[in-house]
């Protein structure tokens, strides 16, 4: 997998972030990163190191992968069969206990009586 470009990187991170398309993206991306709006600059042109464990610590759940080399697809398709396979699985246990719960319910026949004659042949509460 070759690198992408850190142009590509920071728009990746903008893009992650949530703030594509904002004509204040760049400066309010430096914000919530806690950087100056010059360090993204020298990330994006090269002129400084992307500090990557900073934005996976600000960034929850962003794939470095997907900023490093652009390829997340195959991870978050993945992610997906996996999740649906799940679901799946939810769907159908929920079905089993919708099934069980309409049943009727099985009544014994043999009843038990209430016995008020105690262990001795005395009746309870007499005496």
């Amino acid at each position: 997998m070759k690198i992408g470009k850190p142009a590509d990187i920071v728009n990746r991170i903008l893009e992650v972030a949530g703030y594509t398309g904002r004509r204040d993206a760049k400066t309010a991306a430096a914000t919530m990163l806690g950087v100056s709006p010059q360090t993204l600059r020298n990330w994006e042109t090269g002129r400084a190191q992307i500090d990557y464990a900073r934005i996976a610590a600000k960034i929850k759940g962003v794939s470095l992968d997907y900023l490093v080399y652009g390829e997340q697809k195959k991870a978050s398709e993945d992610l997906q069969r996996q999740c649906d396979k799940q679901q799946a699985v939810i769907n159908e246990l929920k079905d089993i206990i919708i099934k069980q719960s309409t049943l009727p319910e099985k009544h014994n026949s043999t009843k038990t009586k209430h016995n008020p004659v105690g262990k001795r042949g005395q009746q309870r509460g007499v005496g």
